[in-house]
């Protein structure tokens, strides 16, 4: 490492028990965040496509109709 502070806090994240739970916590955040994005772009790639109604959307990908609502107010796009 290059710095000592960041080789501490390196080996803490990797060595100590609370240091595996926040990682594990950070990772399942990140995780959490991924899926949602996924989430949302296939919404938009449905919408976009106008073949479905927001509540099959909603279905689809998991997201209430609601957001779906807006994500298609934000692209300008009626049912």
């Amino acid at each position: 490492m290059l710095t000592k502070p960041l080789a501490d806090k390196t080996k803490m994240l990797k060595e100590t028990p609370e240091g595996v739970d926040t990682m594990c916590k950070a990772i399942e955040e990140n995780n959490k965040r991924i899926l949602k994005n996924k989430e949302i772009e296939i919404a938009v790639n449905l919408i976009r496509t106008g073949m479905m109604s927001y509540s099959v959307i909603a279905e689809c990908t998991g997201l209430a109709v609601e957001e779906v609502e807006k994500l298609a107010e934000t692209l300008n796009h009626s049912a």
